[in-house]
């Protein structure tokens, strides 16, 4: 399996971005007034985006899907081991149903698209 720059920027930004939240979130380093409420944010909106734009670019080519969701959800799960309780597991299952639904979506549009591209021609 050969990786390109922008795959590798697929599978592991996320990922970065994630322990990034986690870090800033649950440690002292920037001193965050309300740390654990910032990574209820990540949480709920900032890791599912992240999930989102993982299927997205994995389905425009640019990526295996597996790959990239295995590595993020890896990250995720070290994130619950070390800062959160077994309820978050939880969230795994939500993110792996969002990515895989939005690599669905994104493919789908890509095959209506081209269809009316091939009709109109």
């Amino acid at each position: 399996m050969k990786f390109t720059k922008i795959s590798l920027i697929t599978t592991f930004v996320p990922t970065i971005i994630m322990l990034m939240f986690a870090l800033v979130s649950f440690t002292n380093i920037f001193t965050i007034e309300d740390g654990k409420g910032l990574f209820v944010i990540g949480l709920l909106l900032i890791f599912p985006l992240l999930f989102i734009g993982q299927g997205c670019a994995c389905a425009f080519g640019k990526g295996n899907l597996l790959l990239a969701v295995a590595v993020s959800t890896l990250s995720f799960f070290s994130i619950i081991l070390l800062f959160l309780n077994s309820s978050a597991l939880f969230y795994i299952i939500l993110y792996l149903i969002v990515a895989f639904f939005a690599y669905g979506i994104t493919l789908f549009s890509q095959k209506i698209q081209n269809q009316a591209k091939n009709n109109t021609l």
